[in-house]
């Protein structure tokens, strides 16, 4: 049962690990979109 429960519990935190980073590549990413379309030498 505790084995279970600790393979559970990774799985989980893996789940919220990859949520987190998809989500902050999808604002961080609109970011640097918006950061590189800013700069004064881009076309």
């Amino acid at each position: 049962m505790e084995l279970a429960i600790s393979q559970l519990i990774k799985i989980v935190l893996g789940v919220l690990v990859v949520v987190v980073v998809v989500l902050g590549l999808y604002f961080f990413g609109e970011q640097l979109i918006d950061f590189f379309r800013n700069l004064p030498g881009a076309s």
